[in-house]
């Protein structure tokens, strides 16, 4: 198959490009939710706890209050963050599949015609081979 020769070899590549990239991004998407969501679990256990625990007095208990409040807020960030990066990954998986798609479809293309080419060859060896029995045959008859 050393003959043959892709014509579309450069687009073939790009593709791969394109796939690759992909992958990185969808990698780095999911990298993100799951910071996100470890940091929402922390935010919920940090309230849990602030929640759990006694007041000494009225100071404490402002404090405290406000600090709940502030985790409060946090954790509603937290949730819209994380559902903005599950969105992400989403449209980047969908990204993912579609480059994986179109370099598959480039390369089954690139394998029919490696098999059509070696087919060919294969034809052209049999018939140059026919020739030279034929042209043996004729002479060893003479």
């Amino acid at each position: 198959m050393a003959g043959f020769k892709f014509r579309l070899e450069q687009v073939l590549r790009y593709r791969k490009q394109l796939e690759d990239q992909a992958k990185m991004a969808f990698a780095k998407a999911q990298t993100d939710l799951a910071v996100e969501v470890e940091k929402l679990v922390k935010l919920n256990n940090s309230l849990a706890e602030q929640k759990s625990l006694p007041y000494i007095n009225n100071e404490e208990f402002w404090l405290r209050e406000n600090f709940i409040r502030s985790l409060k807020e946090d954790i509603a960030e937290a949730e819209l963050n994380k559902s903005r990066l599950e969105l992400l990954v989403e449209r980047r998986r969908h990204e993912l599949i579609k480059a994986s798609q179109e370099r598959q479809l480039l390369d089954k293309l690139k394998e029919k015609q490696a098999e059509r080419y070696l087919h060919e060859q294969y034809l052209k060896e049999q018939i140059n081979l026919n020739e030279i029995a034929t042209i043996r045959y004729k002479a060893e008859a003479v």
